[in-house]
């Protein structure tokens, strides 16, 4: 499935990239000039950091529950895939920050910049928390639907505040991320 998976994307990648060319709508690829690297650095390096960081904890905490056995593992799948989906939904509050902090940032109107920090934090909160519950909830009530195993659901509702609080968390750090990233602070880095 992995390989059909795999060349299904080769395939459909290669056929775009065909369409493309016959239209004359494919740009000419080429290695980017030190100035378009540097441009483009300021901005993917400090993100490919912090993508490279939740890499290796995600991996980390991995490789400790497939130590712990097969129900820990098995409790730990559910409660990963369950914290990356609603992990996702803090995405946009970090976005948001990105598109409304430049601009002002630019004007350098401090009135506006409190003001929209202020809004999305506040927005962000309420979210963190409201987010935060609906993997609680299911990993409480939920956990049956992917394991009849009852130590795995019993390990997966266990785990359910620490997934309430890292997702509440996350969603603070990608928000705030989002307004460092638009302000173009990366020294905490």
């Amino acid at each position: 499935a992995a390989a059909a998976t795999a060349f299904a994307t080769l395939f459909s990648s290669g056929y775009m990239m065909r369409v493309l060319s016959k239209k004359k709508l494919l740009p000419q690829i080429r290695l980017p000039t030190k100035k378009e690297m540097s441009s483009l650095l300021m901005y993917t390096g400090p993100l490919m950091l912090i993508t490279i960081n939740r890499l290796v904890g995600f991996l980390a905490m991995q490789k400790a529950a497939m130590r712990l056995g097969v129900d820990s593992l098995a409790a730990y799948q559910i409660c990963f895939n369950t914290m990356i989906f609603f992990f996702l939904f803090g995405e946009p509050l970090g976005q948001l920050f990105q598109a409304k902090l430049p601009p002002l940032v630019d004007r350098e109107d401090r009135d506006a910049i409190l003001s929209t920090i202020k809004s999305v934090l506040s927005l962000a909160a309420v979210s963190a928390v409201g987010i935060g519950l609906l993997p609680y909830l299911f990993l409480t009530f939920g956990s049956q639907i992917f394991s009849s195993d009852l130590a795995v659901q019993a390990l997966a509702k266990k785990s359910a505040p620490a997934i309430f609080g890292t997702i509440a968390t996350a969603i603070m750090t990608v928000t705030i991320d989002g307004a460092m990233v638009a302000s173009k602070e990366f020294n905490f880095l």
